[in-house]
């Protein structure tokens, strides 16, 4: 019987690394302070994740499709970023 591969694994690994860096007390005083996640964003951005958040006719099929959307956002979510 062959394993249950999950194809995500490693965007899944990838983005829960990242966001490690940025622990619950960073988003606190960001919501503290009204202001905008600058960092956490920059990160994202450097890291080639950013452009799984935009939308567009194309990127939003595309990801649709891969069902990628729903896990990045899981992986946000159990990462305490959303």
């Amino acid at each position: 019987m062959l394993a249950n591969v999950d194809p995500y694994q490693d965007i899944r690994e990838a983005v829960r690394d990242l966001c490690s860096n940025f622990p619950a007390e960073y988003f606190r005083k960001i919501d503290e302070e009204r202001a905008y996640p600058e960092t956490f964003v920059q990160a994202l951005t450097d890291a080639g994740w950013l452009a799984a958040q935009r939308k567009d006719q194309y990127t939003e099929a595309l990801l649709n499709e891969l069902g990628f959307t729903t896990h990045a956002i899981r992986e946000l979510r159990d990462a305490a970023v959303i």
